[in-house]
């Protein structure tokens, strides 16, 4: 998108979210930080974005979400596949 990767999602339960990490990964298996979303206070459904500058290689992406509270809890999104345009 305009030499952009582009990330939107959407989230139900919203008030319970704390942060966003966005990892990506060279070869789908080990995955490094690119970059923090923070939760937004609305209740019930919100909409999220990241976006970051393309490289010539595929990439792949995924979302850690972690909810608020005194324990450290999170889920992963599904992996996507960026692949760059020929």
């Amino acid at each position: 998108n305009n030499g952009k990767v582009f990330l939107q999602w959407q989230v139900s339960g919203n008030e319970i979210i704390n942060q966003f990490e966005v990892e990506k990964s060279g070869d789908g298996r080990n995955f490094s930080l690119a970059g923090l979303v923070f939760g937004t206070e609305s209740p019930d459904k919100d909409t999220y974005w990241f976006y970051e500058k393309a490289t010539r290689k595929k990439l792949y992406y995924r979302i850690k979400l972690i909810k608020k509270g005194d324990e450290i809890a999170y889920s992963y999104s599904p992996v996507i596949e960026v692949n760059p345009k020929a």
